[in-house]
């Protein structure tokens, strides 16, 4: 079957009255929302929602226009009844539901993350380095030196005139303590010097016990810092997997409120194209936001993954025009029953749920 041509949107036309319920034509608009609906060149789009549309006119005996519109603009000719139908699938919400009528859902659509593909060993050596300069792990590499100094100058003070290993004037002295600190801190223990006053084994033993604070600390860090390097190559499926790396979202959408309900804390992207270029630069390690949208502005990437996981699900309908009759409504969604066999966003089959589902889900 070739593919249908798109024509170019109308003129407000008067909206079609009660009489004509039963359309032997349906003008639908289309928007640029993969997989359902994409532009194909020269006027014609494809996509599972053109398809469903095409077997959804052959089982209902009804002809299929298609208008191209951004999808606010098809929304409003919805509500005026300038267009019939939306081939791209929307998910109700109250506001909708007053202007629009729906059918029963049809895909399961929601928030999707992507990441960075593994670029090799060089690439991920540089993640790790990168994870590890962050302000977090600065602090801490702080932190340890400063331990350090302070042991160092400790056991130089006790030992200083009672112990030839560190008696060797205020530079050669504090220098050898600071040997024996760090030599101490990665529990090497070369033996070559050590404290000999009581005063000097005392803070050495709680320099030690310091220590293996210190390092479980600085090795969970860096084992962190790998998990970040590599996580392309893990799934994610939910915010456990989230917390601990760094998530770019659109502010004040629904990925931003998803995640701050499950306090994942984000940075800021003025829309789904900025985070992207936050992942892109490595500024982030993941983006989080509607699957769809972010499968438009990754499309033309290769160097990212967009998980198969969905971390929330809402249901999506095909909307309508208000007026086209209950009766007709009805043949639609048993039209829709019967094409299961068509594929859409998700776990590749149209899902033909009970019209409370989506209501349901909804609340």
């Amino acid at each position: 079957m070739p593919l249908p041509a798109v024509q170019p949107t109308a003129p407000t036309a008067a909206p079609p009255t009660e009489a004509a319920s039963d359309p032997t034509l349906l003008r639908v608009g289309v928007f640029d929302l993969p997989p359902f609906c994409e532009p194909l060149g020269d006027g014609r789009w494809g996509g599972e929602g053109v398809r469903l549309f095409e077997d959804l006119g052959s089982r209902l005996g009804v002809s299929v226009e298609y208008r191209a519109a951004d999808e606010a603009t098809i929304l409003r000719d919805l509500a005026d009844g300038t267009l019939d139908a939306c081939a791209s699938p929307i998910v109700p919400s109250s506001d909708l539901l007053g202007t629009v009528d729906f059918s029963h859902p049809v895909a399961t659509v929601g928030l999707g993350v992507a990441v960075r593909d593994a670029q090799g060993v060089l690439d991920s050596l540089g993640t790790v380095l990168q994870s590890l300069l962050g302000t977090p792990q600065r602090h801490l590499v702080v932190v340890i030196g400063l331990f350090i100094l302070i042991s160092a100058c400790g056991v130089w003070l006790a030992e200083r005139r009672h112990n030839p290993h560190f008696d060797q004037g205020a530079t050669k002295g504090i220098g050898a303590s600071l040997w024996w600190s760090v030599v101490t801190l990665a529990t090497v223990g070369y033996g070559d010097k050590v404290p000999q006053t009581v005063t000097g084994r005392l803070l050495a033993a709680a320099w030690m016990l310091v220590s293996l604070v210190l390092i479980t600390v600085l090795t969970a860090t860096i084992v962190s810092a790998i998990t970040v390097g590599s996580l392309a190559t893990r799934a994610i499926h939910s915010a456990s997997d989230l917390r601990g790396i760094r998530v770019a979202a659109p502010r004040g959408g629904e990925a931003a409120d998803w995640l701050a309900a499950n306090d994942v804390p984000i940075v800021g992207a003025g829309s789904v194209e900025d985070a992207v270029a936050l992942l892109r630069d490595g500024a982030v390690n993941a983006v989080v936001a509607p699957q769809d949208e972010l499968a438009i502005a990754i499309r033309n990437d290769r160097g990212f993954t967009l998980s198969p996981a969905r971390l929330k699900d809402d249901y999506a309908c095909l909307a309508f025009r208000r007026g086209l009759g209950e009766d007709f409504m009805r043949r639609v969604d048993a039209a829709l029953l019967d094409a299961r066999g068509a594929t859409a966003r998700g776990d590749g089959t149209v899902r033909a749920l009970p019209r409370d589902a989506a209501q349901k889900d909804e609340r």
